[in-house]
Protein backbone atom coordinates (compact mmCIF):
# COMPACT_ATOMS: atom_id res chain seq x y z
CA UNK A 1 0.00 0.00 0.00
CA UNK A 2 1.88 3.08 -1.25
CA UNK A 3 1.35 6.38 0.51
CA UNK A 4 1.48 9.90 -0.93
CA UNK A 5 4.86 11.48 -1.51
CA UNK A 6 3.78 14.33 0.80
CA UNK A 7 4.13 11.98 3.74
CA UNK A 8 7.89 11.59 3.18
CA UNK A 9 10.54 13.98 4.50
CA UNK A 10 14.06 13.87 3.11
CA UNK A 11 17.26 15.44 4.36
CA UNK A 12 18.72 16.91 2.24
CA UNK A 13 15.36 18.11 0.94
CA UNK A 14 14.34 17.14 -2.59
CA UNK A 15 14.58 20.82 -3.59
CA UNK A 16 18.29 20.95 -2.63
CA UNK A 17 21.09 20.19 -5.07
CA UNK A 18 23.41 17.46 -3.90
CA UNK A 19 27.12 18.08 -3.55
CA UNK A 20 30.10 15.76 -3.22
CA UNK A 21 29.88 16.18 0.57
CA UNK A 22 26.48 14.44 0.69
CA UNK A 23 27.04 10.77 1.59
CA UNK A 24 23.75 9.92 3.33
CA UNK A 25 20.08 10.81 2.80
CA UNK A 26 17.89 10.71 5.90
CA UNK A 27 14.37 9.49 5.12
CA UNK A 28 11.55 10.23 7.55
CA UNK A 29 8.11 8.70 7.41
CA UNK A 30 5.43 8.56 10.11
CA UNK A 31 7.88 9.82 12.72
CA UNK A 32 10.47 7.14 11.99
CA UNK A 33 13.79 7.62 10.21
CA UNK A 34 16.05 5.55 8.03
CA UNK A 35 19.26 6.42 6.24
CA UNK A 36 20.35 5.70 2.72
CA UNK A 37 24.01 5.81 1.73
CA UNK A 38 24.63 7.66 -1.51
CA UNK A 39 27.63 8.62 -3.61
CA UNK A 40 27.72 11.98 -5.36
CA UNK A 41 30.32 12.39 -8.09
CA UNK A 42 31.67 15.85 -8.74
CA UNK A 43 30.24 17.49 -11.85
CA UNK A 44 32.65 17.77 -14.76
CA UNK A 45 32.95 20.42 -17.42
CA UNK A 46 31.56 19.12 -20.72
CA UNK A 47 31.99 22.18 -22.93
CA UNK A 48 32.26 25.94 -23.07
CA UNK A 49 30.56 28.50 -25.29
CA UNK A 50 30.98 32.22 -25.85
CA UNK A 51 28.08 33.92 -24.08
CA UNK A 52 29.16 37.56 -24.45
CA UNK A 53 31.64 38.44 -27.16
CA UNK A 54 34.63 40.65 -26.37
CA UNK A 55 34.07 44.36 -26.89
CA UNK A 56 36.59 44.43 -29.75
CA UNK A 57 36.18 42.05 -32.69
CA UNK A 58 37.69 44.08 -35.56
CA UNK A 59 41.44 44.58 -35.61
CA UNK A 60 44.16 46.02 -37.79
CA UNK A 61 47.04 43.75 -38.73
CA UNK A 62 49.66 43.90 -35.97
CA UNK A 63 47.12 44.51 -33.15
CA UNK A 64 46.83 41.93 -30.38
CA UNK A 65 43.62 40.14 -29.37
CA UNK A 66 41.85 41.91 -26.50
CA UNK A 67 39.42 39.66 -24.58
CA UNK A 68 37.98 42.54 -22.48
CA UNK A 69 34.24 42.02 -22.08
CA UNK A 70 34.40 38.29 -22.86
CA UNK A 71 32.03 36.05 -20.89
CA UNK A 72 31.94 32.30 -21.47
CA UNK A 73 29.32 29.81 -20.42
CA UNK A 74 30.54 26.63 -18.72
CA UNK A 75 28.31 23.64 -19.48
CA UNK A 76 28.57 20.71 -17.05
CA UNK A 77 27.67 17.04 -17.47
CA UNK A 78 24.77 17.42 -15.01
CA UNK A 79 23.12 20.03 -17.26
CA UNK A 80 23.99 23.02 -15.10
CA UNK A 81 25.58 26.12 -16.57
CA UNK A 82 27.77 28.84 -15.13
CA UNK A 83 28.97 32.12 -16.58
CA UNK A 84 32.63 33.16 -16.20
CA UNK A 85 33.89 36.61 -17.17
CA UNK A 86 37.44 37.04 -18.42
CA UNK A 87 37.88 40.02 -16.09
CA UNK A 88 39.15 38.75 -12.76
CA UNK A 89 39.86 35.25 -14.10
CA UNK A 90 42.58 36.04 -16.64
CA UNK A 91 44.96 33.26 -15.53
CA UNK A 92 42.28 30.60 -16.16
CA UNK A 93 41.96 31.50 -19.85
CA UNK A 94 44.26 30.72 -22.78
CA UNK A 95 43.96 32.03 -26.34
CA UNK A 96 45.35 31.02 -29.74
CA UNK A 97 46.73 33.30 -31.00
CA UNK A 98 47.76 34.55 -27.56
CA UNK A 99 47.06 38.03 -26.26
CA UNK A 100 50.76 38.81 -26.74
CA UNK A 101 50.86 37.75 -30.42
CA UNK A 102 50.31 40.23 -33.25
CA UNK A 103 47.30 39.30 -35.37
CA UNK A 104 47.63 38.85 -39.12
CA UNK A 105 45.09 39.05 -41.91
CA UNK A 106 45.07 35.23 -41.88
CA UNK A 107 43.47 35.23 -38.40
CA UNK A 108 39.69 34.91 -38.68
CA UNK A 109 39.08 33.49 -35.22
CA UNK A 110 40.63 33.09 -31.80
CA UNK A 111 40.42 29.77 -29.97
CA UNK A 112 39.50 30.21 -26.30
CA UNK A 113 40.52 27.52 -23.81
CA UNK A 114 39.11 27.25 -20.29
CA UNK A 115 39.17 24.17 -18.07
CA UNK A 116 40.60 22.09 -20.92
CA UNK A 117 37.63 22.88 -23.20
CA UNK A 118 37.65 25.16 -26.24
CA UNK A 119 35.36 27.58 -28.02
CA UNK A 120 35.99 29.85 -31.00
CA UNK A 121 35.52 33.61 -31.29
CA UNK A 122 35.31 35.14 -34.78
CA UNK A 123 37.51 38.18 -35.41
CA UNK A 124 38.20 40.33 -38.44
CA UNK A 125 41.74 41.53 -39.12
CA UNK A 126 42.19 44.24 -41.75
CA UNK A 127 45.52 44.89 -43.47
CA UNK A 128 47.49 47.77 -42.01
CA UNK A 129 47.82 50.82 -44.23
CA UNK A 130 50.50 53.45 -44.41
CA UNK A 131 49.20 56.62 -42.81
CA UNK A 132 52.28 58.87 -42.95
CA UNK A 133 56.04 59.02 -43.43
CA UNK A 134 58.64 61.19 -41.75
CA UNK A 135 62.37 61.75 -42.16
CA UNK A 136 64.05 60.01 -39.27
CA UNK A 137 67.69 60.50 -40.33
CA UNK A 138 68.58 63.23 -42.77
CA UNK A 139 70.79 62.42 -45.75
CA UNK A 140 74.49 62.97 -45.22
CA UNK A 141 74.64 65.75 -47.79
CA UNK A 142 72.16 68.60 -47.42
CA UNK A 143 73.95 71.48 -49.14
CA UNK A 144 74.30 71.48 -52.93
CA UNK A 145 75.58 73.71 -55.71
CA UNK A 146 73.23 74.49 -58.53
CA UNK A 147 73.47 71.71 -61.10
CA UNK A 148 74.30 68.99 -58.53
CA UNK A 149 72.03 66.01 -58.22
CA UNK A 150 70.33 65.09 -54.95
CA UNK A 151 72.24 62.41 -53.01
CA UNK A 152 69.98 60.48 -50.58
CA UNK A 153 72.88 58.54 -48.96
CA UNK A 154 72.25 58.17 -45.22
CA UNK A 155 68.51 58.91 -45.54
CA UNK A 156 66.19 56.94 -43.25
CA UNK A 157 62.44 57.45 -43.30
CA UNK A 158 59.93 56.27 -40.73
CA UNK A 159 56.77 54.60 -42.05
CA UNK A 160 53.77 55.09 -39.73
CA UNK A 161 50.81 52.70 -40.01
CA UNK A 162 47.20 53.02 -38.92
CA UNK A 163 47.64 50.23 -36.35
CA UNK A 164 50.06 52.35 -34.30
CA UNK A 165 53.19 50.58 -35.52
CA UNK A 166 56.07 52.05 -37.44
CA UNK A 167 59.17 50.88 -39.20
CA UNK A 168 62.31 52.53 -40.54
CA UNK A 169 63.41 52.26 -44.15
CA UNK A 170 66.95 53.29 -45.07
CA UNK A 171 67.92 54.37 -48.55
CA UNK A 172 69.98 51.45 -49.85
CA UNK A 173 71.71 53.23 -52.71
CA UNK A 174 70.50 51.01 -55.53
CA UNK A 175 67.46 53.09 -56.51
CA UNK A 176 68.00 55.23 -59.58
Amino acid sequence: NLENAKDFIFNPALSQSLSATNTVVIIEYAGKTASQDISVNAKTLSSIAVKTEPAKKVYIEGNKFDPAGLVIELIYDNGTKEDVAYAGNESSFAFVPSTSTALTTANDNVVITYGGKTASQDVSVNAKTLSSIAVKTEPTKKVYIEGNKFDPAGLVIELNYDNGTSEDVAYAGNES
